[in-house]
C-alpha cells in the first residue's frame, strides 16, 4: 500500500504457532495467523513477486490504519476459506472504501478480474 504522501507499507497474513502451558503442566501448539510489516519482518524476501496489481483505494489512510492494527495481532486459526491472505487484503481494501467483498470467493473474483491466476496455490 502507498499513501498519497508516498508511505508504503507492505504486510502479509502468515501462519504462526505458540505453545501454552496446559493446566496440568503439559503443552500444547496453537496454530494461530498474525499480519507481519515485511519491511521490518522479511518473511517474504526470499519468495519472488508473482504478480502484482494497483489497485485504486478512495481512503489510503483509513486502508493503512487498518492495516496497521492488524500488525501482530492473533486473527485465529488459518482456514482456506474464511481466514487467509486473499480475506486480509481484500479487508485493507475494504477499510479504505474499496469493494472486494466480505467473502473469500467474492474476494477471490476480485482478485481475478485484476489478472490474479489463484488456482490451487492458496
Amino acid at each position: 500500500m502507498k499513501s498519497d504522501t508516498g508511505e508504503t507499507l507492505f504486510t502479509h497474513q502468515v501462519i504462526t504457532s505458540r505453545t501454552e502451558i496446559n493446566p496440568d503442566g503439559s503443552e500444547s501448539t496453537i496454530d494461530s495467523t498474525t499480519v507481519v510489516n515485511e519491511a521490518k519482518d522479511n518473511v517474504m524476501k526470499n519468495t519472488p513477486v508473482l504478480h502484482s496489481a494497483t489497485v485504486p483505494v478512495p481512503d489510503v489512510d483509513a486502508a493503512m490504519n487498518y492495516q496497521k492494527s492488524q500488525i501482530g495481532k492473533d486473527l485465529g486459526k488459518y482456514h482456506g476459506i474464511k481466514n487467509n491472505c486473499v480475506n486480509h487484503v481484500a479487508n485493507v481494501i475494504n477499510a479504505g472504501g474499496g469493494n472486494f467483498g466480505n467473502g473469500t470467493y467474492s474476494q477471490l473474483k476480485s482478485l481475478s478480474n485484476l489478472g490474479f491466476n489463484m488456482k490451487g496455490k492458496y
